[in-house]
């Protein structure tokens, strides 16, 4: 799989959770606590994120300065969290319950990913040429 395809399944994967995050915090809390309270829901996950990215790391495993190296470097992260994501999903489980405790929590970890959303953006205009 091209290193293009990972980050725009990222991109849009990102967007998705992260924009009610940060415009609907309430809402997208009772939605967030829906979605990852189960540890076979994050293994699931875990597993589809692992073999999305050993797809991209199949061609070319070394990651450098290019946008292509870069996209590398970022599937090798996923990889390491998609495997956490199986072994340890109760962790992940009880730090998200942690975090969407309250509102605000729900709102900074909105705005991060949509941090992570613009650079996944920046990536996807190096990468498309």
């Amino acid at each position: 799989m091209e290193p293009l395809t990972l980050i725009i399944i990222l991109f849009v994967y990102t967007a998705l959770t992260c924009l009610p995050l940060v415009f609907s915090p309430v809402t997208a809390k009772q939605g967030l606590k829906a979605l990852w309270s189960s540890p076979e829901r994050m293994q699931l996950v875990g597993g589809i994120a692992a073999i999305l990215c050993i797809l991209t790391l199949m061609d070319n495993i070394v990651p450098d300065w290019t946008p292509e190296g870069v996209a590398r470097a970022i599937a090798w992260l996923e990889l390491i969290k998609g495997i956490a994501l199986c072994w340890w999903p109760s962790y992940f489980v009880t730090t998200i319950e942690r975090i969407t405790k309250r509102v605000i929590g729900c709102w900074f970890m909105g705005v991060c990913g949509i941090a992570v959303c613009v650079g996944y953006g920046y990536l996807i205009s190096l990468l498309w040429v």
